[in-house]
């Protein structure tokens, strides 16, 4: 008896921590994009709705550098993309004298891992879901009041 409860604990807890398969099938895009270089993947699991043109341009800059094989520099190579839980406050941004907050809820960030020769480094992006439910990066707007 007690290692059917043991087993059912393990069970239990193990499904608590997996990940939702619409994300898991998300990050394995995300590691397409990258490993391919593909820029135009990304832009479609993006959602840009109200942000402005300079924050989608900066975004896709930032994009361009994280797929051009030379992030953080050269010698690193991507190795995975993993799953990291989402901050209890949602982060906003000041820039040019306006407050900024993404277009989507914060549900959770994907970390993009790279391995150097003497050290790994990784940069972690926010995820949400858009209104039709499907997981997507999400853009800064201006903060709504």
């Amino acid at each position: 008896m007690r290692p059917i409860c043991l087993l059912i604990a393990v069970f239990t807890l193990t499904s608590a921590w997996a990940v939702d398969p619409d994300i898991s099938d998300f990050m394995a895009e995300v590691t397409k994009a990258v490993q391919k270089q593909d820029m135009s993947i990304i832009e479609r699991l993006s959602y840009d709705v109200d942000a402005p043109p300079e924050i989608r341009e900066e975004s896709q800059a930032s994009w361009k550098e994280l797929l051009s094989g030379e992030y953080p520099e050269k010698g690193y190579e991507f190795i995975r993309v993993s799953y990291v839980n989402p901050p209890a406050k949602q982060p906003s941004r000041q820039w040019k004298g306006q407050v900024y907050e993404y277009n989507l809820e914060v549900i959770a960030y994907v970390s993009l891992n790279f391995r150097g020769a003497t050290r790994d480094r990784g940069r972690m992006i926010p995820i949400g879901r858009d209104p039709e439910g499907n997981v997507r990066f999400p853009y800064y707007r201006i903060k709504k009041d």
